[in-house]
């Protein structure tokens, strides 16, 4: 019985034994998991997610060293090396993260964020900062070297939802390099970047482009209800928080967008392309006026709504209005001096004051709808397109159809 006994306490404990084993082999573990172990928070370093493309720098070659401080300033991981997608378990609490990029073994940019919240058995990105070290402090090394050639424009493509404080970064590093804004040309897409639940739409404007929002508290971004929210207006000569228009050149907005605020591209005096998602269905007023470079724009099928003057003084050549858009707000394109051929949708049933007032060169005019309502002030008797109304309401040889200036006289085709 005694012998029965020690053998089956034999096999008890060796059954015990294995169990342990199998399970830190499916834990993946190399040794024991402790309480303190679990207790941990991951810090990941995701230095994917965006790009820089520019034939003065090879990205490939780049090395990430990180270090990591606490609250006290003291040093607690680093400097250590991480490539591609990395991450670290390390002890709950506030840290700041110090990234320092180098390039052929020399240093050539570096950040840092404050207050990276680590909590036990949550994970937390720093993602961001590796796109304020890769595209801030590559515009430094590639525009203060002077021995390779620039190929310009650049192209940055982003993907996150902070993408405007990534934005604001290449524009202090332009000012920190003494560059002139002017010189230097983006293409920027940020086809990727999300909505961000920090920004909501709160009491902004429909149709103005300066009510109803409080500089500061409302920064530019794409809200949390898909709005593209972006500021241009200087005060005492200072640019404000949003996008900065001088050096972007081409510009493809979040593909989640679903309005665009007034007045959110106004006098970006190089912009000559835009990509709007199909999901936009407003235009804000006064968002494209003195965009002098934008010759061409293709306006999204599901727009209703286009605020007045949304084109104002640009260099539109031609113009499609959806069939959806029902009012053309005043002065929508008055002043756009190269417009010649405008296209007006089937639901439009009304056209506001002076919208095509200053258009010089429009000499085609295309109506899709019969039953369109002209204001009283729609032209000025100066203006290239007086008389176009009164040929397009003539009970004889009027309503929709293509209409072309000649001699001065508006026809009908």
């Amino acid at each position: 019985m005694k012998k029965n006994n020690k053998n089956q306490l034999s096999v008890k404990t060796a059954m015990c034994f294995l169990a342990v084993i199998l399970f830190l082999l499916l834990s993946g573990c190399s040794g024991l998991l402790t309480e303190k172990d679990l207790s941990k928070g991951t810090i990941i370093f995701n230095f994917g997610g965006r790009s820089v493309s520019s034939t003065a720098v090879n990205m490939s070659n780049i090395e990430y060293i990180v270090t990591l401080y606490n609250e006290n300033n003291k040093k607690v991981y680093g400097p250590e090396s991480v490539s591609g997608k990395a991450s670290i378990e390390i002890a709950p609490g506030a840290y700041m993260v110090d990234v320092k990029a180098y390039l052929n073994s020399a240093e050539y940019a570096s950040g840092k964020i404050e207050n990276v919240q680590v909590t036990a058995g949550s994970s937390t990105s720093v993602k961001e900062i590796a796109m304020k070290v890769d595209i801030a402090g590559y515009l430094k090394y590639v525009l203060t070297r002077g021995d390779t050639p620039i190929d310009l424009p650049l192209n940055f493509t982003l993907d996150s939802a902070r993408w405007n404080k990534i934005l604001e970064d290449i524009y202090n590093s332009l000012k920190e390099c003494n560059i002139d804004e002017d010189s230097v040309l983006v293409n920027l897409d940020l086809s990727e970047c999300g909505r961000s639940s920090e920004f909501k739409p709160d009491e902004y404007a429909d149709e103005g482009y300066d009510e109803g929002y409080d500089e500061g508290e409302n920064p530019g971004g794409l809200y949390s209800d898909g709005t593209f929210v972006n500021y241009n207006v200087s005060i005492n000569n200072e640019p404000d928080s949003g996008l900065r228009p001088v050096y972007i050149s081409t510009l493809i907005l979040p593909n989640s967008t679903s309005a665009i605020n007034g007045g959110a591209f106004e006098k970006w005096e190089n912009l000559n392309s835009i990509i709007i998602p199909s999901g936009v269905t407003a235009i804000g007023a006064y968002a494209f006026s003195n965009c002098e470079a934008l010759t061409t724009i293709s306006i999204p099928d599901n727009v209703t709504t286009i605020g007045f003057g949304a084109f104002y003084y640009s260099g539109l050549t031609m113009v499609n209005i959806p069939d959806k858009v029902e009012i053309i707000n005043d002065n929508v394109f008055s002043d756009c001096g190269s417009l010649t051929s405008v296209t007006i949708g089937s639901g439009v049933t009304y056209i506001g004051d002076s919208v095509f007032s200053g258009c010089e060169s429009l000499t085609s005019v295309t109506f899709k709808s019969n039953s369109i309502t002209f204001s009283s002030y729609f032209c000025a008797q100066t203006d290239s397109v007086n008389g176009l109304s009164d040929a397009y309401k003539n009970p004889n040889n009027g309503g929709a159809g293509e209409y072309n200036l000649i001699d001065g006289t508006w026809s009908k085709k």
